[in-house]
This record gives structure tokens, sequence and C-alpha cells, in this order.
């Protein structure tokens, strides 16, 4: 059986596999700041919702701390196709979620994000969720590193949290109460994630 070099002209073949990672962030990231864009430029024609932009920029953030947490599990993906695989999962849900969470342009004119958001929410919470769980099941996968076992008692709350959001994604108060306890959820994971 042949092995994989490990170098070809000075580019590793964990650089070569993460280069491939970084395009599929940038879609991602492009999909957010083109939707706040989109969302500014047509702000005389849309009603904005606080709500609706506290969710993107919650999402966002945990976009971010996905690129920043995969660091160490970049050493695994040259092991087996299956690991590097593994790895995009994380990033076709999320790209699920931009596109949910953000209207196309052709729906910007007139949108109430409010509505718009109430809309999508069972979708998007169960997306979070599938995430959450995703992410959890990541972390024995790649052997995360520090407080593992409180990272995926954040992330199980987090799961819950958007299970309970889609199973009543039609209260307003509810949504807010996640999105709180979320960001003070994100804020503790950032506590005990290794530095």
């Amino acid at each position: 059986m042949e092995i994989m070099p490990d170098i070809i002209g000075d580019f590793s073949h964990t650089e070569y596999l993460v280069v491939f990672n970084t395009i599929i962030f940038g879609v991602i990231a492009t999909e957010y700041f083109g939707g706040w864009g989109a969302m500014l430029r047509n702000r005389q024609h849309i009603r904005f919702s606080l709500l609706h932009f506290s969710w993107t920029v919650f999402s966002f953030l945990i976009l971010a701390q996905n690129w920043y947490g995969i660091w160490p599990r970049t050493e695994y993906i040259t092991h087996d196709f299956l690991y590097f695989l593994f790895s995009l999962v994380p990033l076709l849900i999320y790209y699920l979620i931009s596109i949910i969470l953000f209207p196309s342009n052709k729906q910007l004119n007139g949108i109430d994000l409010q509505q718009y958001f109430v809309k999508n929410a069972r979708a998007l919470m169960i997306l979070h969720a599938i995430y959450f769980l995703f992410t959890i099941i990541a972390s024995f996968v790649y052997q995360d590193k520090g407080n593992v076992i409180t990272q995926n008692i954040v992330r199980g709350c987090a799961m819950l949290l958007s299970l309970s959001a889609a199973y009543w994604y039609k209260k307003k108060i509810l949504h807010i109460i996640f999105l709180l306890i979320g960001f003070a959820g994100f804020v503790k994971f950032l506590l005990v994630i290794p530095k």
C-alpha cells in the first residue's frame, strides 16, 4: 500500500488540506458579511429586527470559534480521508445555517426581518442542534484538548436549548432568553478552551 507523501515542494499534506477547509470557511464568512452588507444597503426597504441581527452575530461568533478551535484537530485530518471528511461536516452545517439566516437579495425589498426570522427559526435551530451534537462527537473523534467535559456540557446545553427553540419557534421571548443564555454559554466556553 502506497503512503501519501507528507511534503511536496515545501507544502505539507496538512497545509494542503487546511487550505481547502479555509476556503470553505471563507465562503461561509462571505455569506455573513454579504448578508449584513445587503441588509445595510437595503436598510430603507427592510424592517430591521434586533433579534434577527443578534442571532446572526451569535452564529458568526460560533463560526469564528469553530475556526479557532480546529487548530489542534488539523493533525488528524491527514491520518485518514474519513477524518478529513468529518472535518467538513460542521462547515456544511454552518453553510446551511448562513443560507437560512439571511434572506436572499430578491427577498430584501420590503421584508420584515422579525417575521423572516420566526418563519425560518425552526430549521435554523434544528441545524444549530445538529451542529452542537456534531461538535460533541467530534471532541471524541479528534481527542480535543482542554476541559473537554465542561466544553461538552456547554455544547450539550446549547443543543438542548436549540431543540427547545425549534419546538417553541414562534415564541419571541424564548428566542431572546435562549440567545442571552447562548451568549453566556459562549463566554463560558471561551473560558475553558485551551489558550
